[in-house]
């Protein structure tokens, strides 16, 4: 599928979009009630891994490059899934809340 065309997929039925976090990066990927890929998108994670933001960075730009090509009102369900045994602790703010 052609990255980021321009034009939005038309596509029948619901989406679904996965997002997939681990030390190396980000990665989203949508796809039909057919199985279908329909989008997706990946960021690498830049800077200290022990940080929240960077995992949000990451996250945020691999699911606004996935919802270029989709209409993120169409997904019908989330799955996210990341690194066996990775924790990120944080505080109610989003600040980790340990720095080893």
């Amino acid at each position: 599928m052609p990255r980021n065309t321009g034009w939005r997929l038309m596509l029948t039925g619901r989406l679904f979009l996965g997002l997939d976090l681990g030390t190396s990066g980000a990665r989203a990927a949508v796809i039909d009630d057919g199985g279908r890929e329909a989008a997706r998108g990946a960021a690498a994670m830049a800077g200290n891994l022990r940080d929240p933001e960077v995992w949000r960075q990451a996250a945020q730009t691999a699911l606004q490059q996935a919802f270029a090509d989709v209409d993120p009102g169409r997904v019908a369900a989330v799955a996210v899934d990341g690194t066996s045994g990775t924790v990120l602790a944080v505080d109610a703010a989003g600040t980790r809340s340990r720095t080893r």
